[in-house]
């Protein structure tokens, strides 16, 4: 099988190529002439999948948080929603059989239990994402938009919550948390691992929760402040924009794409992430 991955540079990109190659997969980037295509270019796009023809792409480039670019919606809307679009329509006239899309547990991160709704214009762009896949694959191509949550693992670059509770426990021997704060959360070996069985499960889920625990930002500063040393203090910051992802999270999904895999909890995973940092 030939896949080709969008965004294989990156932290969850560079692991999902790893996994797929030791699975014997022909695993492409989305490049030309040794460079990484700009999702933005659609010709270049279009021109990069023509010469692959790849069976599964697997789209994963775009602004890849709600904590980068947040004060440029309109590069997160160029990137995440232009550039998204260019991508399926490119794995269409290609001739891909399969697309599998990193969308975002951010598309659900407010809102209510039976109306969850984007905090952020970067969680918006991954329901507008999720949309298009439906619109431009049609009944034709199996697709799926894999709503992935906090990732976390050796290498990540950009600071998400656990991530930021580290860095401050370490810095100030203090790691504040949210009270009614949650957090969605996958290790980043977890996630190559579901995306790669994503590719190839004979009948792919249409929208997927690539989540494994689903917790209070208090039992997470608690564990960083008990393998730390640090103590745990509730914040007295503002939370009306506070993400609690109100619609939940469980990882039966997860445990559904990779039945006999163990699964890393935090807590089993927190003593390598100290050492890295």
């Amino acid at each position: 099988m030939k896949a080709l991955i969008t965004g294989s540079t990156g932290f969850i990109g560079g692991h999902l190529t790893a996994q797929l190659g030791e699975l014997g997969w022909d695993v492409q980037p989305l490049a030309l002439r040794g460079h990484e295509v700009d999702v933005r270019d659609a010709e270049a796009v279009h021109e990069c999948m023509r010469n692959v023809r790849p069976d599964v792409v697997f789209h994963l480039a775009g602004i890849s948080g709600p904590m980068v670019a947040p004060s440029d919606p309109g590069l997160v809307a160029a990137v995440n929603c232009g550039g998204t679009v260019n991508v399926f329509e490119a794995a269409r006239e290609s001739g891909a059989s399969r697309v599998v899309y990193a969308s975002s547990v951010s598309g659900f991160d407010g809102g209510s239990p039976n109306c969850p709704e984007p905090l952020t214009v970067y969680g918006a762009s991954k329901r507008f994402g999720e949309a298009a896949l439906r619109a431009q694959m049609g009944v034709d191509i199996l697709h799926t938009s894999a709503r992935i949550g906090s990732v976390y693992g050796r290498g990540r670059q950009t600071l998400d919550t656990l991530d930021n509770m580290i860095l401050q426990a370490r810095r100030d021997g203090l790691v504040s948390y949210a009270p009614h704060g949650k957090v969605p959360l996958i290790h980043i070996a977890d996630l190559a691992a579901a995306l790669a069985a994503l590719g190839s499960v004979q009948v792919p889920p249409e929208t997927c929760d690539l989540v494994v625990e689903f917790v209070g930002q208090e039992v997470l500063a608690t564990l960083v402040a008990k393998a730390t040393g640090a103590v745990a203090k509730p914040s007295d910051s503002n939370e009306r924009d506070l993400a609690t992802y109100p619609g939940g999270f469980t990882s039966e999904d997860v445990a559904r794409l990779v039945p006999d895999r163990h699964l890393t909890t935090v807590a089993e995973a927190l003593p390598d992430m100290l050492v890295a940092s």
